[in-house]
């Protein structure tokens, strides 16, 4: 995107939901429609598309801190006694940065909760994988939330085997 060519920060969260919105809910509101997705669900679509891209900010800060890249609310992070979300800064203030990632993967949930309420109106075919990759971000939403710290560690994402098994779990209804 674009705006990824130069420094990001966003002021508050309308900022950030501006930005998701130019990345992620056009895709969603796209894919909804080739999945033939009645329109009253867009928000639905909008939820989804918004869940999927901010985890992959909370699981990437460290990557995006490489780049000068900040997609979270300012007054958030100083709401939580932190300048930025550098190893430097958070190693001083440990415990506002723990709560401030769990403020963020509490939106996260509600967000993707409120979109999995239209799941009921997609065809099993496009179900399953969309549920596949629901489940896999809750478990990295999950893995990130029992120690914030391994995203300075590691890029946390699901192994392949994991991705195989959930998959089919779904497909045969477990």
């Amino acid at each position: 995107m674009a705006a990824d060519l130069k420094t990001v920060r966003c002021k508050n969260l309308e900022e950030t939901k501006k930005y998701i919105f130019g990345s992620a809910v056009v895709v969603g509101y796209m894919m909804s429609r080739i999945l033939e997705i009645d329109d009253r669900h867009q928000p639905q679509a909008a939820f989804l598309a918004e869940a999927f891209q901010y985890i992959n900010f909370i699981r990437d800060i460290d990557e995006d801190n490489k780049r000068n890249r900040n997609y979270f609310p300012q007054d958030e992070l100083k709401k939580h006694g932190l300048k930025d979300l550098t190893f430097d800064t958070i190693g001083n203030n440990k415990d506002g940065f723990v709560s401030f990632i769990n403020e963020q993967l509490d939106r996260y949930f509600s967000w993707q909760n409120q979109a999995i309420a239209a799941f009921k109106y997609i065809p099993r075919r496009y179900k399953i994988p969309l549920q596949t990759a629901v489940e896999m971000y809750a478990w990295t939403g999950r893995t990130i939330r029992k120690n914030p710290m391994v995203i300075y560690e590691r890029k946390v994402k699901p192994t392949k085997i994991r991705i195989i098994l959930t998959g089919l779990k779904k497909i045969i209804g477990l």
